[in-house]
């Protein structure tokens, strides 16, 4: 078993007090600073942490639950909840942790369960695994996860930000506009029923759709495609593309279609897919009232190119990059113009390889959503969930 083999050589490092022991600690207990520290709790120092945690390395116990049988022979009858044998205890199974099983203090979890296709009724059920927390409790509590379960969940966050937001402020301009790709290509409304929320898109008046995770193809590959993006731009504008210019939305669609080929297949794009992008910035751009501005779309780039990296470190650690573009000039020209209309912003890259990237330049899109626009919750994909247990 793989946690057992983990277990046994942590359980080495902690007799030997080790460097490496020490230094992943220490990554654990400047991320637990981060929350502690916003609440008024005691955080001791991490020389006391670490000679605490090499002494009790030696007493973790694994206890695998697959079955009533395995519930009953731990459950404490009188209290309801699983017996807790050591300081340090870890509890691994399926289904079978997800049914109001409680284990008190409980603050570390691995969430793996990875469907073809989630649905968020479900994804909320297993939430349950955190039950009722205090203070104290979410302060040290940790969930890890997958970036496709994450993608999935923060997808679930985004458009429960937004019905919320709408509750709360009420009024007729405050609604929330449920739509779905058609099968003939045309966006329409839906129930709300009919999403799965997890592979939703939330487009917030003034908000942004960005991507990230990808990776592009090597410069051989992609080159040409990328110069012809280029001088689509150039031609476009009358080579002024620096400055956003008005622009079919059918252009920016076919322009969309050439930069997400520059990315390696093998690299999944979070955020945004293609499909859902291009429908995105479709039906964006039908919502306003201005006829003369209907189906057309802000566009923009820069001639010089970025340095941006695929990934980011902040106090959270090491994850992928969603800021490519300069909130001070960038996000504040795009603004201007993303009023009745989106406008879309092409971040030229450098993409170098002291930045994670395969030393081949590529545009980067992200989306401005321009003020006035009802929040809207759409999907291009309602087909029914094809859970895997």
């Amino acid at each position: 078993m793989v946690v057992a083999k983990l277990l046994e050589s942590l359980k080495v490092e902690g007799r030997m007090k080790s460097d490496l022991l020490r230094e992943r600690l220490k990554v654990g207990y400047d991320n637990m600073k981060l929350s502690i520290e916003l609440t008024n709790y005691f955080m001791p120092s991490f020389e006391d942490v670490f000679d605490k945690a090499c002494d009790y390395i030696r007493y973790i116990t694994i206890r695998k639950i697959n079955s009533d049988n395995d519930v009953l022979s731990l459950l404490n009858v009188s209290t309801g909840e699983l017996r807790l044998e050591s300081p340090l205890n870890i509890f691994i199974g399926g289904q079978i942790l997800d049914r109001g099983i409680t284990i008190q203090n409980l603050i570390g979890f691995f969430y793996g369960r990875n469907p073809k296709r989630m649905q968020q009724d479900t994804v909320m059920q297993h939430a349950r695994i955190f039950g009722a927390r205090s203070l104290e409790d979410m302060a040290v509590t940790r969930l890890y996860t997958t970036i496709r379960i994450y993608e999935a969940m923060r997808r679930m966050h985004e458009s429960d930000k937004a019905l919320r937001a709408a509750f709360e402020e009420g009024g007729e301009d405050k609604r929330v506009a449920f739509i779905q790709k058609a099968a003939d290509g045309k966006i329409i409304p839906c129930s709300p029923n009919k999403l799965l929320i997890s592979n939703t898109v939330t487009l917030k008046p003034g908000g942004t759709l960005r991507i990230y995770g990808f990776q592009t193809k090597a410069k051989t590959h992609i080159q040409h495609t990328v110069c012809s993006i280029t001088e689509t731009l150039s031609e476009l504008s009358g080579d002024n593309y620096e400055v956003p210019f008005l622009v079919s939305v059918g252009a920016v669609q076919e322009i969309l279609e050439r930069i997400y080929s520059t990315f390696d297949e093998a690299e999944e794009v979070f955020g945004c897919s293609l499909t859902e992008f291009k429908a995105a910035i479709d039906y964006a751009s039908s919502q306003t009232k201005d006829a003369k501005q209907k189906g057309h779309i802000y566009l923009f780039s820069r001639k010089s190119p970025r340095n941006n990296a695929r990934f980011k470190e902040n106090q959270r650690g090491k994850m992928f990059n969603d800021s490519y573009f300069d909130g001070k000039t960038d996000s504040v020209l795009a603004r201007k113009y993303a009023i009745d209309i989106p406008t879309i912003f092409l971040s030229f890259q450098a993409g170098l390889k002291v930045n994670d990237w395969r030393e081949a330049q590529f545009y980067w899109p992200v989306l401005f959503i321009q003020k006035n626009l009802t929040t809207s919750i759409f999907t291009t994909d309602t087909g029914n969930a094809d859970l895997l247990e």
